[in-house]
């Protein structure tokens, strides 16, 4: 069945994100990458100078843990731009191809997209809960 007369049941299959033309663009250009990233490294930035500000109001256990976790975050965040880095380069060698949409590497690659953005959106998600802990707890 071709699924590219189909945008729907393309759609169902593979995401929303078009694997195959988000990673033929810099890692950088998509604001799926960027609005997020943004937002967890800036929360984090955010996250480090609350605590040294009210480093006397916060528990130091619950400061010991806030920095694990944005070490965490920001564990997380260079590992999935070492995974779009990655699939963008199997893009740009060539390595796969013409890709057909509808296609199982075209769905993949839209699962993959989608997987990461998303990724990248609940680390961001997971920055602001800290910051907004810190400050409400530290007020």
């Amino acid at each position: 069945m071709d699924v590219s007369k189909y945008p729907d049941l393309l759609r169902d299959k593979r995401g929303p994100v078009d694997g195959y033309r988000f990673f033929s663009r810099p890692l950088f250009y998509s604001a799926r990458i960027l609005v997020p990233g943004v937002i967890c490294l800036a929360c984090i930035v955010v996250d480090a100078t609350l605590l040294g500000l009210h480093w006397r109001q916060v528990s130091q256990l619950t400061a010991y843990v806030i920095y694990a976790l944005s070490v965490l975050l920001i564990g997380f965040w260079l590992d999935f731009l070492n995974y779009l880095r990655r699939l963008r380069a199997l893009y740009l060698e060539g390595e796969l191809g013409e890709v057909e949409p509808g296609s199982p590497i075209d769905i993949a690659l839209g699962v993959a997209a989608g997987g990461i953005t998303t990724g990248l959106l609940f680390s961001s998600f997971m920055a602001s809960l800290m910051s907004l802990y810190i400050w409400f707890h530290a007020n």
